[in-house]
């Protein structure tokens, strides 16, 4: 008889103290993720071959949270891991949904040896600039470009969403392509310099501008540009995103003289993400008296068009 009463009691006291609004929820109790895509590049004509597999390269990821639209960062983590699925990053945070409840979220990556131990606030973040490159050393996809993504006020309970960050490089890219319409293997040798690119950028977006001159730098060797099988001579350079314009310096060798001719150009700003496509033309002026009927070398002009996405903020 004391043992029925007491198994009785047993089951009423779990019937008290499990009641349903304090059974856990699987839905909430359970790891929170984080999606990390990045943004193709901004173009007039984008197509798949305008993002390269080299230009997806990511080594390093560091994520902040923050309570949504505080200055304080509440979470950090430097280096996290992430997994590569088809089309983006996942990201296993070390917390789980009931714990977050609604955040901001920051993500940089390939930030290379910038030192994120004192970032504490958002205003830190604003304050941060890429890694440096210098007049011997351009930017390199293979490298990782640094990237810049936010999501705010996400709320990570949302069972009908997921967190999708996309990311942006903090760079440009340039295709440059030298053609001589008058003969298209009229030269050897081609080469060009760019003059006046920002050693760095700052991280976040919308923040180009405050670049020191002092931080503008002429590349020092030429860069090749190489035949196609088209007539054409090609090649891409990538330029941190800045207020000021660079300039571009063509080197040829015109009927394979022995003296370089140069030719240059101002080249539109750099603005993140976006793809400049620079195409150079460089034909005999029709206005020289100078022929080769004569002997005399004519003058040759040259002449540019870019062609970018259709409207830059």
């Amino acid at each position: 008889m004391y043992k029925l009463i007491f198994i009785v009691s047993i089951i009423l006291l779990c019937n008290v103290g499990c009641s349903d609004g304090d059974m856990p929820n699987p839905e909430v109790d359970k790891t929170a993720y984080i999606k990390m895509q990045q943004n193709l590049f901004k173009s007039a004509n984008m197509v798949d071959e305008d993002n390269l597999e080299s230009e997806q390269v990511i080594n390093t990821i560091a994520l902040f949270l923050t309570e949504p639209s505080s200055q304080e960062i509440a979470y950090k983590y430097t280096n996290i891991g992430s997994i590569n699925m088809d089309g983006y990053r996942l990201i296993a945070l070390p917390l789980q949904v009931s714990e977050l409840q609604k955040k901001d979220v920051y993500l940089i990556t390939n930030y290379k040896n910038i030192n994120l131990s004192a970032v504490n606030t958002m205003d830190d973040i604003k304050n941060l600039n890429t890694p440096t490159v210098d007049k011997n050393h351009d930017l390199d996809p293979n490298e990782g470009f640094c990237m810049y993504g936010e999501l705010l006020n996400y709320d990570f309970t949302d069972t009908n969403s997921s967190a999708i960050v996309s990311m942006e490089r903090t760079c440009a890219k340039y295709r440059v392509t030298l053609t001589f319409p008058d003969n298209p293997v009229l030269s050897t040798d081609n080469t060009f310099v760019i003059a006046n690119e920002a050693s760095y950028t700052h991280i976040v977006n919308g923040l180009r501008t405050g670049i020191p001159d002092s931080d503008y730098f002429n590349i020092a060797s030429p860069i090749s540009l190489e035949a196609d099988e088209t007539g054409k001579y090609i090649n891409t350079v990538y330029m941190y995103e800045a207020e000021k314009a660079p300039k571009i310096y063509i080197y040829t060798r015109i009927n394979n003289s022995s003296q370089k001719q140069e030719f240059s150009t101002e080249l539109p700003a750099p603005y993140r993400n976006y793809i400049y496509d620079i195409d150079i033309q460089i034909y005999e002026s029709k206005d020289s008296h100078t022929t080769r009927l004569n002997g005399i070398e004519p003058q040759y002009k040259m002449r540019t068009t870019v062609q970018t996405a259709p409207a830059i903020h």
